[in-house]
């Protein structure tokens, strides 16, 4: 799995074929902090995809304080790939903040990530 546990050290980036790779070595924090920062479109949309992954090897805790500010960023990206990715796992992120903790879940659910669908819907429907 893209977040699984550390498997030993290593650079954060390597090259390859198809250009820049992230190591996967990476704790699953670092690797999410740095894909969800990339200037590569592609490293951000695949965070977007697996961000329940991230969430579930990272936990509740760190869920909260360090990947929901990246749902904020990534659902203001500028390449509809990456919007799209994230949306498509909005319903599976809330889920597991539920059932990680059913009431701070909730409330984080509501206040955090409701708030965030919302003006991405008002923002693109604008466009139409």
């Amino acid at each position: 799995a893209m977040f699984g546990a550390r498997r030993g050290a290593g650079s954060v980036l390597q090259r390859s074929d198809a250009g820049v790779a992230l190591d996967e070595a990476l704790p699953p924090l670092e690797r999410a902090r740095h894909l969800a920062s990339s200037k590569l479109s592609l490293q951000r949309a695949v965070f977007a995809k697996e961000i329940v992954d991230c969430a579930h090897s990272c936990g509740f805790v760190d869920t909260r304080d360090y990947l929901l500010p990246f749902v904020k960023t990534l659902s203001d990206d500028h390449e509809s790939l990456v919007r799209s990715a994230l949306a498509l796992n909005y319903s599976d992120l809330a889920g597991f903040l539920q059932q990680a903790d059913p009431e701070l879940g909730y409330v984080l659910v509501r206040d955090r990530l409701v708030p965030i669908l919302v003006d991405r819907i008002r923002r693109e429907t604008a466009f139409e």
